[in-house]
């Protein structure tokens, strides 16, 4: 057995998943009663904004994985070695081979990382619309590859994170709805952070999701 260390809870390893709903429900409302005045509180301090897609290219964020601390273990990297479940077999040139690597967004198991993505949680698409787009370039930088929050850059099933796309809360959620107060408090807590809007409708979503935790 091993731990989703995004909720801190029990999951059963092999070719199926087998969850028990009833504790995921108990934990995740358990801590995310914590969280939620916090988030409620961070949530009416962001501004309500049109969105902004003109001119936006994914370029702009000079989205090439960086090795910033030069031990051969790029961006990319350095997330899956964090969030594996199981220690990481890393061959020349920090070359992964094997861990294992649960994706919170459907609980979809590998152990090879190619078949995982490392998603931005806000997406930069999302993020350029919601105030990005008059950042300077070394700011959209440390944007793309932040490894300082455990949640701005998570390994993810590559087809839940092509699903996903560049929608926010009010267009997507996680298909296990045990996790949606984590998702939504993670958004509100990184936006925030970088002083990043939201639209009428992302806002209104996240404000009743939050409601109902």
């Amino acid at each position: 057995m091993a731990i989703n260390k995004k909720l801190g809870i029990p999951v059963l390893l092999g070719s199926a998943f087998v969850l028990m709903i009833s504790a995921l429900n108990s934990e995740s409302e358990t801590e995310n009663s914590l969280e939620k005045p916090l988030a409620l509180d961070l949530l009416s301090q962001i501004s309500i904004q049109a969105e902004v897609r003109e001119g936006y290219q994914r370029e702009l964020f000079m989205t090439d994985w960086s090795d910033f601390d030069e031990d051969n273990c790029d961006t990319r990297r350095e997330v899956l070695i964090q969030e594996s479940l199981a220690p990481t077999e890393i061959e020349e040139n920090c070359k992964i081979t094997s861990g294992l690597w649960i994706s919170i967004y459907d609980n979809v198991e590998a152990s090879d990382p190619a078949l995982f993505d490392i998603d931005h949680f806000v997406p930069l698409a999302e993020a350029w619309d919601s105030g990005a787009n008059l950042w300077q370039d070394d700011q959209k930088k440390l944007f793309a590859e932040d490894l300082s929050d455990p949640d701005h850059l998570i390994a993810v099933s590559r087809q839940s994170n092509r699903n996903k796309g560049d929608r926010d809360p009010a267009e997507w959620l996680p298909i296990l709805p045990e996790t949606h107060c984590w998702y939504v408090t993670t958004w509100v807590s990184i936006k925030h952070r970088w002083q990043l809007g939201m639209d009428q409708a992302e806002y209104e979503a996240i404000e009743r999701i939050l409601n109902s935790c």
